[in-house]
């Protein structure tokens, strides 16, 4: 982007180091900016965005092609580019005038000399890749040569030439090419004698610092530390090459002394005489991004690297000269990244644009490599390279520097001519005559051996260091040393060809018995004699209770065992490295742990580091880091001034990187020998780590085991452990055996002597399997050793002696034991077979082959057959007693394990298990049970998905007393996530004891490195970066209690081997793995221990009889009409499962595509089989009802129509009748209407009188009720003012003396009003006496005033004596109101309210009463007249009801009337009707008879039918049309008929599944017409599993899309941000979801999704993601009621052309091949040319294909109402006419469109002749697509979309050249235009070299599609292949092998006579083979007339 803005030129270097996807992008891009030039735009789009274009802009690329780490530049990238070879320079040119620029006068001369010279060592020196002769090369000796000139010019040119290029070469050749390097030099320079350059002031200094340094001085190394002074004056970076121990360090390290040593003068170089530093790194001990530096994307943050740190310090220090050291080895990777700092740039560049220039001569580049295998010449010729070989040190200046330094000066004289006058032989005895088990360099063996000698001093003169020592006993230390350094890498027999050696060598030797060798024997230190190792033994005495239990943890010493801990401890005594090597089960790991216990625990820790194929250096750094302190500075050890060992567990496992470097053991070795690691968090700073060692363990290299690199192999002791002998063997496991069956037991004789033939016998067996089953890469897992022999014996004494009471009983026992170690594990039954029969060989030769006969078949111990106890006291069921004993019967057994699974299934509702326990299920649950009663028993069940592996294991976990603990995996579970579930389950089995499994199987492999926790557990039950300080205090504390128990110090380390011990007895892992593929293989080979650790059960393929036996069980409940049809069914479910497997397999070798079988897809084929036979017999038995319902009421409707003709004539009749007699009585009517309408008019005027009259009345009676209204306040006053009243009031008025004046007033206009009229008022006494006497009872007073009367108040009183206390009416007293009362009296005051408001009730009624008297004489007078007028209505009424009368008689005449002629019209409607629908469905009566007739035969055939239909949906899919027609037609249909099953005739599964309107409907949605399409598409619909759909052309997904579109589709990807939460979102809304372009993976998250794993819940659907229970909404039925199915239905899509998925996968799913056909592919490209060419013709067919379908569907849709009326018609169908008319619409639509039907039928056929003319144009490009499908088999790179083709068709097509010539001519230029497009679009892309391939293939294709060319001719000319029946007759001058070929070719008709006719004129064809040209010379006689490919 920014060169095509600014127009600048850019220089990309090395270029090819990209990686090729990048290459093809860049030439996407550049091609852009080169078509923006071309098209001369200012502004062009370059990656989405819009930029300007400097057309000025240019690209140069240089290169270095063919080198490691090196691209081949794609074709599309090279046609962008004008390439450029740069040619090797005429580099005597260059000689010349450079010697000539150095003064050299004969330059002529010399330089053809120096080039002849370089010519020769390129073609006669050995090839090595350190070897550089180019021309930085040649100007490093030049510039030399000038130096040289300079500083001696009065020597001769020749000698100084001469002497510079033997000097300047001679230190990279290997030994082998320096006598031939010397004698090319004496040609060239002949007589010359050169004299070496002189350095003496550095030369002395050397001399000087060697003896400082208490080296020897060895003359030709001291010429390599010359050698590299005088390079380092020419060259910055300096390559030190050569093997492990050759000084390369040591050299560096001299100099550096030597420098210094030197006074400092101007006549010599600057270096000299100056202080030096060393920087050291080894760069394959980190990662790139550490070394140099990395940029953090987010946070954008800059991380400087190590050696960038390292870098910018030593160019900063000019006080020092800095050699900065990179120790390891090459890669092309990190070694180019420096190659701007070792050309002549000298700059180290960095990612983020930091340039650090090299500060010369401060600072030298110095590497230190093995050599330079994977550096590419370009980077060789950047530095000067020294090689060191072995030879120019050897071993012996080491030894004597070493015996320099012992202090027993007679010791080392004796021993140094040892050393060197045998130790050569010594060597070379073991490298040649013996088979050393690892390769180690000589000077790693004497620096073991020296190690070994100074341990063994102390301890067998640790007062002397051997100074006391005679020439015996040092020889005997010499021949002991040697034993197990040099030759302790040998195996047990190559130890007895070196005991041989010895004995030839040596008089000392021990006397040896037997095959006892010199390793056998060790010293006295008291006689210094040989003493056996036998007598060295520590006794062994068993001292636990329990055998079995305690069998993991006994060690019983042994000869090997004492010999290896005794070497062991005197080389870790001497801090010396150890690596113990050895076969699998030699007891390496438990020899070194031995050791280490032995240490004090107060001086010294350990740490164990269990090595896999995930172990990385940073790991490696952090578990070492997390095991020291800071003690101070930047000095680092282990935590309380503690030494710490550090064993590393197979140590050779870590991963081989792609330039065959561990970088894991680099970082090690970095440990071993610089005692440091770098400090990752302060880049550039070293940590010195100081009180550790290391030892190591691990299997042989080779076999596929890996070795350790040769550096890092060099710090160890090295020793090979060996198989114990048989007599170690015998020792251990007969002690034991012994130990089980004692002699002294009262046991059976016969018993005891079989017993001790146990160990014998199992060995045999051991040895013939380790001989005869040899692993290779399908068996990788055939090791069998001694932990194989020692499970054996293990299983054999979890059997109680009392159990094992005679003979038979422990031979049974011991074949169950050992098959279940040897043979379980095996993949085969003839490998089974095999054992099975070596087993009973072995008992027939141990004890007679009558005994072993009884012993022939499976024998089975188990240890779950004890019934359950019951506590006497609640009587619970207590757990049943674990008893090891032989299994019995088949059905014991099978009913034990029934009964516990159901009682599995009552407390485990979530994983309920319905088994079927054929015989082989039985087998695999008894092995798992078996382990699980083992301590530290771990299982490893290999079988493809769907085998029973988890079900079994939980069903045997539950008998066995356990839980089951599994992983639940969510979208963020992580390694993190799993460490705390693993802590967890540590706790739970180790702190509180609870038995538990943990099941795990592959598919939870969330992330490969999770498998180191599982290998660490297995290996040795700890994991090291588990628990950190705080928690790992928590468990030790909490098992301290135990530890005391037990009998142990509660010491740190002996609670945590406390616990540890616990966790391994209490947790069993059982891994559940899939043997397809790779991945199992390589899985177990990165993490040894799940295979080594644990016992293998491979579950085989289930037999035939178990499908049988499955499918019986699962088909019980079906209803068949016989069992034999049952079974049959059962057979043939079996049959179609193999013969799938069958087909898979031809499948793969065919095309190369992968299809699995699994049980678990058989039990989906029974599930669905009856799924579908339920609905589909639902489905025809409903269209059966619906048939015969219609059929019916056709049939009734018939019946009817003659019954309802003669009806119709007698209701014609009674209907005359009857309106004769209505007419009549109308006429009567008319009269009586008339008198009562004279009546009506009399009544009318008097209702108007009285009407007035009322009206007068009302308005007076409502003014007289308006003005009671006025009263009616004072009366509820008064009402009110009583209520107010109480008893108490009263009492308390009564009861005042003198009462207010006020007061008095009130009683006194009581008494007044309460006066009787008459009373003479004036003598009325109304004091307050008479008041008091008044109210003399409260109760009947309060009572009085309630019932006063109101109306009748006396008026005199009232107005004469009341008013004077009242006041007026208009002018009342102020003082008589209750207001004013109240604060006198609150009785008083209501008695004043009640006064106050009767008097103006009363006043009111007074003046309403006159009135009232009114209105009463006024409603007298209108009752009068209301009685009037009641007769007068009377009158009328009764006239009214007599015409009502006859109204209603005549009402009720005419509707009868009516009713008789609706009668007689609705009876010849439905005659009408009856005939209409009669005679409408006349054809589909006939159709629907012979339609239930077919539904009841099909009703029969369904069984056979849906047999084959599910076996179609189940398995058919993955496969292409080929295979599936021939496993359907060939052998499923021909064996469902053998069998007897009721089928049909002809079985067309796609047609079973959907009908032409359904297919119609999804052509109309995109799915392609053709055949694989549409049976794809019913599959989809179809399956009960969710279908995952291989389309590479998104055809299938493009049609889901559509379908779905409408039902709220969700489309996402895994790995797409939020995919699960939508996922979910689909789930619980029922959405479909459409994971589209899956890898060969699927996320494990989804795996309960994928495995519809849905739980019901009452009515709730549920399924379990993680730990949280996600709701799924359910599928309905028709009823609307939930079902145990959910709603969302899930596609699974992948663009991937061929994919491999696993069995589980598969097995969970519908695999779906959608990949285009070429037949389909052919139908779609004619659609593209017709469109193109002819678009009205293609438009009327698309019209027409659309209508066809949509007449399609709605025939189907017509014909499905049509019953569903009919069915669903209630009542009489004849009385529905909407029915009826509705049923004659559709019978007319029906026939309308079977004509139009016809119509485009013929229509079509007339589009179709047309469109076959553009047919070879669409068939071409179908053949060439799919042969650049193929492409991709010769390169990965060559992938072609259908849609990039489609487009380059469509290219193709306008490219075409218009004609006028005619259709045919037409059709030819397309057909040319398209093939020669697509060539040239194709080839542009391929490399050169397949170019032709692809043209030949093209042609051969077209060819073979014309018919001009048989496949046949093909393959002969591929396969080539020979008949060797018939002898050559003319082999004189015909080669056999062009005979024989001959031969075969006449098997072809057109070559029958080719023999005869080349035997009998074998003159011509003599003659035509001898051309020079033959291919271009016609054949003889008639065979010219061949074809041209013949």
């Amino acid at each position: 982007s920014g060169l095509a803005q600014t127009g600048a030129w850019g220089c990309f270097d090395e270029f090819n180091r990209i990686s090729v996807e990048v290459l093809s992008v860049v030439a996407g891009q550049y091609l852009t900016i080169l078509d923006g030039i071309r098209s001369k735009k200012t502004l062009f789009t370059f990656e989405e965005d819009e930029i300007t274009l400097n057309p000025t802009v240019g690209a140069f690329i240089t290169m270095n092609p063919g080198y490691a780490g090196r691209q081949e530049l794609p074709e599309n990238l090279k046609s962008l580019f004008r390439g450029v070879t740069m040619m090797v320079p005429d580099r005597e040119i260059i000689m010349k005038v450079k010697l000539t620029a150095c003064g050299y006068k004969d330059a002529s001369l010399l330089a053809k000399k120096f080039n002849v010279l370089y010519a020769l060592c390129e073609e006669q020196l050995s090839k090595q890749a350190h070897y550089d002769f180019g021309l930085r090369n040649i100007l490093a000796v030049l510039r030399t040569a000038g130096s040289s000139k300079r500083n001696e010019v009065e020597k001769a040119e020749q000698e100084l030439l001469m002497r510079t290029l033997r000097d300047m070469n001679l230190s990279k050749y290997v030994s082998e090419d320096v006598p031939l390097f010397m004698s090319l030099l004496d040609d060239l320079f002949p007589g010359l004698r050169a004299e070496k350059q002189k350095h003496k002031e550095v030369e002395g200094a050397i001399a000087q610092a060697v003896k400082d340094m208490g080296l020897q001085y060895h003359e030709e190394w001291v010429l390599k530390v010359v050698q590299v002074y005088e390079m380092c004056l020419v060259r910055h970076s300096i390559m030190h090459v050569g093997p492990s121990g050759v000084g390369k360090s040591r050299i560096v390290e001299t100099l550096h002394k030597s420098l210094m040593l030197v006074k400092a003068d101007q006549n010599l170089p600057p270096m000299v005489g100056q202080p030096h530093r060393e920087l050291r790194m080894n760069p394959k001990a980190i990662t790139a991004p550490q070394m140099f530096g990395c940029l953090d994307v987010i946070a954008n943050e800059w991380t400087e690297g190590i050696f960038a740190q390292l870098w910018r310090k030593a160019n900063k220090d000019r006080k020092n000269f800095t050699w900065l050291m990179l120790d390891g080895p090459v890669d092309a990777i990190w070694i180019e990244n420096l190659n701007t700092v070792m050309d002549d740039n000298r700059i180290l560049t960095l990612a983020n644009n930091d340039r650090i220039p090299m500060l010369r001569p401060n600072v030298t580049l110095g590497f230190e490599v093995e050599d330079l295998r994977n550096a590419s010449p370009a980077t060789v010729s950047r530095a000067g390279v020294i090689f060191i070989s072995e030879l120019d040190l050897g071993f012996m200046p080491y030894v004597r520097t070493w015996l320099a330094s012992q202090s027993a000066k007679g010791f080392a004289e004796l021993l140094e001519p040892l050393f060197s006058e045998k130790m050569d032989a010594i060597i070379e005895f073991v490298r040649n005559e013996c088979r050393s088990r690892m390769q180690c360099s000589t000077i790693a063996l004497m620096t073991s051996m020296c190690n070994l000698i100074d341990g063994l001093l102390k301890d067998l003169a640790p007062s002397d260091n051997g100074a006391s020592f005679d020439q015996t006993g040092v020889e005997r230390v010499f021949m002991y040393t040697t034993c197990w350094s040099v030759a302790g890498i040998l195996e047990t027999d190559d130890r007895t060809k070196f005991d041989a050696f010895l004995r030839t060598m040596f008089h000392g030797m021990p006397e040896v018995e037997g095959t006892d060798t010199i390793y056998e024997y060790t010293i006295d230190a008291a006689k210094m004699s040989w003493v056996h190792w036998g007598e060295r033994i520590p006794d062994w005495a068993y001292t636990g209770t329990e055998l079995a239990v305690d069998f993991p943890k006994l060690v019983i010493p042994t000869i090997d065992s004492a010999r290896t801990l005794y070497n062991l401890e005197r080389t870790s005594a001497m801090n010396r490295a150890v690596l113990l090597v050895g076969g699998p089960g030699t007891a390496k790991t438990s020899s070194i742990l031995q050791v280490l216990a032995k240490q004090d625990p107060t001086t010294t820790m350990f740490k164990k580091i269990s090595m896999s194929g995930a172990s990385t250096p940073l790991i490696f750094q952090k578990t070492i880091e997390g095991s020291i302190e800071k003690r101070q500075g930047k000095t680092f050890g282990p935590p309380g001034g503690k030494n710490m060992i550090v064993f590393v567990d197979d140590i050779s496992m870590p991963q081989i990187n792609n330039w065959g470097d561990q970088p894991t053991l680099e970082i090690l070795r970095q440990l071993v020998e610089q005692g440091g690691l770098y400090n990752l968090q302060k880049p550039g700073e070293i940590m010195q780590i100081v009180d550790l060692l290391v030892v190591g363990c691990m299997l042989h290299p080779g076999g596929g085991k890996q070795d350790i690199p040769n550096r890092a192999k060099r710090h160890f002791h090295v020793m090979n452990v060996t198989l114990p002998s048989m007599t170690s063997i015998q020792m251990i496991f007969g002690r034991l055996v012994a130990l089980m069956y004692p002699e002294d037991g009262g046991l059976d004789a016969e018993l005891l002597a079989m017993s001790g033939k146990l160990v014998e016998l199992t060995v045999n067996v051991w040895e013939s399997t380790k001989a005869k089953m040899l692993p290779t890469p399908a068996k990788f897992h055939y090791i069998f050793n001694l932990r194989d022999l020692s499970r054996v014996f293990h299983g054999i004494f979890m059997c109680n002696a009392s159990t094992v009471k005679d003979e038979h009983t422990l031979l049974a026992l011991w074949k169950h034991e050992a098959m279940r170690v040897f043979s379980d594990r095996l993949v085969n039954a003839d490998d089974k077979k095999w054992f099975e029969d070596t087993v009973n060989n072995a008992l027939v030769e141990t004890c007679g082959s009558s005994k072993a006969s009884k012993l022939k078949g499976d024998v089975s111990f188990v240890d779950f057959l004890q019934p359950p106890g019951e506590d006497p006291e609640s009587g619970e069921e207590l757990p049943a007693p674990k008893l090891y004993e032989p299994a019995g019967s088949v059905d014991v057994v099978k009913g034990v394990i029934t009964s516990y699974m159901k009682k599995f299934n009552e407390s485990n509702k979530l994983h309920s298990m319905d088994l079927v326990l054929f015989e082989d299920a039985m087998l695999h649950f008894m092995r798992v049970s078996r382990l699980l009663a083992m301590p530290r028993g771990n299982a490893l069940l290999v079988g493809v998905g769907g085998s029973g592996k988890q079900s079994l294991s939980r069903l045997s976990a539950f008998i066995s007393g356990y839980s089951t603990f599994q992983i639940k995996l969510s979208p963020t579970y992580g390694v993190a996530d799993f460490k705390l579930d693993l802590m967890a389950l540590y706790n739970k089995v180790g702190l509180k004891s609870e038995p538990t499994v943990f099941l795990f199987t592959d598919q939870q492999i969330f992330k490969e490195s999770v498998l180191v926790y599982f290998n660490n557990f297995l290996s040795s039950g700890v994991i090291p970066d588990l628990y950190n300080d705080e928690d790992k205090d928590t468990v030790i504390n909490g098992v301290r209690n135990e530890v005391k128990a037990a009998g142990l110090l509660d010491t740190r380390d002996n609670c945590w081997a406390f616990f540890i011990d616990k966790v391994r007895a209490n947790l069993h892992v059982i891994m559940c793995m899939s043997p397809v593929g790779d991945t199992f293989r390589v899985r177990c080979r990165k993490f040894p221990a799940l295979s080594g650790c644990t016992t293998i059960d491979w579950f085989m393929h289930w037999p035939q009889e178990a499908l049988i036996s499955v499918a019986a069980r699962f088909l019980e409940d079906v209803e068949m009409e016989t069992p034999e049809h049952r079974a049959a069914c059962g057979e043939h479910m079996a049959f179609v499962h193999e013969s799938v497997g069958t087909s898979a397999a031809q499948y793969k070798a065919s095309l190369r595509r992968n299809v699995y079988t699994t049980p678990k897809s058989y039990l989906e084929l029974i599930a669905l089989y009856k799924q579908m036979l339920a609905a589909e017999r639902a489905r025809v038995s409903t269209q059966t009802t619906r048939l015969e319902t219609g059929l019916i009421k056709l049939r009734e409707s018939s019946e009817q129509v003659a019954d309802m003709q003669f009806k119709l004539t007698e209701e014609s009749a009674v209907v005359a009748v009857k309106s004769k007699e209505t007419d009549l009585l109308i006429i009567e009517v008319g009269k009586e209407s008339n008198i009562a309408a004279d009546e009506s008019e009399k009544a009318a005027i008097e209702e108007e009188k009285v009407t007035l009259i009322q009206t007068e009345v009302s308005a007076f009676q409502a003014q007289c009720l308006l003005d009671l209204a006025a009263a009616e306040p004072a009366l509820k006053a008064a009402e009110d003012a009583l209520n107010l009243l109480d008893k108490n009031s009263l009492t308390e008025l009564k009861s005042l003396g003198t009462p207010p004046p006020a007061v008095l007033k009130v009683t006194a206009a009581c008494a007044y009003m309460l006066a009787p009229v008459g009373t003479n008022l004036k003598k009325l006494d109304v004091s307050w006496n008479a008041g008091k006497k008044m109210m003399g009872s409260p109760e009947q007073f309060l009572q009085q005033l309630l019932n006063f009367d109101k109306d009748n108040l006396w008026v005199e009183a009232k107005d004469n004596w009341v008013r004077n206390y009242t006041g007026p009416p208009d002018k009342p007293d102020p003082e008589f109101t209750y207001e004013n009362m109240a604060t006198k009296s609150k009785a008083a005051a209501g008695l004043c309210a009640w006064v106050v408001n009767i008097c103006i009730y009363h006043d009111i009624f007074l003046d309403v009463e006159p009135k009232r008297i009114k209105l009463a004489e006024a409603e007298k007078t209108l009752k009068d007249a209301n009685d009037r007028l009641v007769v007068v209505r009377k009158r009328v009424q009764d006239l009214n009801d007599k015409c009502a009368a006859l109204q209603q008689q005549l009402s009720d005449a005419t509707d009868e009337k009516n009713r008789l002629i609706e009668k007689a019209e609705s009876t010849a409607k439905r005659l009408n009707l009856a005939e209409r629908l009669v005679n409408g469905l006349k054809d589909e009566g006939v159709r629907w008879t012979h339609g239930v007739d077919e539904l009841k035969a099909q009703l029969g055939r369904l069984v056979g039918d849906i047999l084959v239909t599910a076996s179609f949906i189940a398995y058919i899919g993955p496969f292409n049309m080929s295979f599936r027609q021939r496993m359907i037609n060939e052998q499923w249909i021909p064996d469902v008929r053998a069998r007897g099953i009721p089928s049909s005739d002809s079985i067309v599964p796609v047609k079973m599944l959907s009908g032409e309107a359904t297919v119609a409907e999804w052509n109309s949605q995109g799915l392609p017409a053709d055949a694989l399409s549409i049976e794809n598409g019913a599959i989809i619909t179809q399956c009960s599993r969710w279908p995952l759909i291989v389309d590479p052309q998104l055809q299938g997904v493009t049609w889901i899309k559509q379908r779905e579109e409408k039902n709220g589709l969700v489309v996402t990807g895994l790995g797409a941000k939020g995919y699960i939460d939508k996922v979910i979102r689909a789930m619980q809304e029922g959405l479909p979801i459409l994971l589209e372009n899956i890898g060969e993976n699927i996320d494990a998250v989804l795996e309960p999704v994928i495995a519809r794993s849905f739980i019901k819940k009452g009515r709730k659907l549920m399924i379990k993601i993680g730990d949280a229970e996600l709701d799924v909404m359910s599928a309905k039925d028709a009823d609307g009621m939930a079902t145990e199915y959910p709603a969302f239905k899930m596609y699974i899509q992948t663009k991937l052309p061929n994919p491999h998925y696993i069995p589980e996968i598969q097995a969970q799913t519908t695999m779906i091949n959608f990949t285009v056909t070429e037949k389909g592919l052919e139908d779609q490209l004619l659609n593209v040319v017709v469109n193109k060419e002819r678009p009205d013709l293609e438009e009327a067919r698309m019209a027409l294909v659309e209508q066809q379908n949509q007449f399609t569907i709605k025939l189907k849709e017509l014909e499905d109402d049509l019953l569903y009326r009919l069915a669903t018609a209630e009542g009489d169908i004849l009385s529905d006419e909407d029915l009826i008319i509705s049923l004659e619409v559709t019978k007319v639509t029906v026939t309308e469109i079977n004509v139009k039907v016809k119509e485009g039928k013929v229509t079509e056929d007339k589009i179709n002749e047309a469109r076959e003319a553009y047919r070879p144009t669409a068939a071409r490009g179908s053949i060439i697509y799919f042969l650049l499908n193929q492409l991709n088999v010769i390169d990965h790179m060559y992938q072609f979309s259908l849609g990039a083709f489609n487009f380059i068709f469509s290219k193709a097509l306008n490219k075409a050249e218009a004609t006028e010539e005619g259709l045919k001519v037409r059709c030819n230029t397309l057909l040319d235009s398209v093939q020669y497009t697509i060539f040239s679009y194709v080839t542009r892309g391929l490399f050169e070299r397949h170019r032709l391939i692809f043209s030949c293939l093209l042609t051969m294709k077209v060819l073979q599609s014309s018919g001009e060319l048989l496949q046949e001719e093909i393959d002969l000319l591929i396969k080539a292949p020979k008949n060797l029946d018939r002898e050559n007759p003319c082999s004189v001058w015909l080669l056999d092998a062009a005979w024989f070929s001959v031969v075969a070719l006449s098997s072809q008709e057109a070559f029958a006579n080719l023999p005869q006719d080349v035997e009998g004129s074998w003159k011509r064809w003599k003659e035509w083979i001898e051309s020079e040209q033959p291919e271009k010379m016609p054949l003889p006689q008639e065979w010219k007339r061949l074809r041209g490919f013949q």
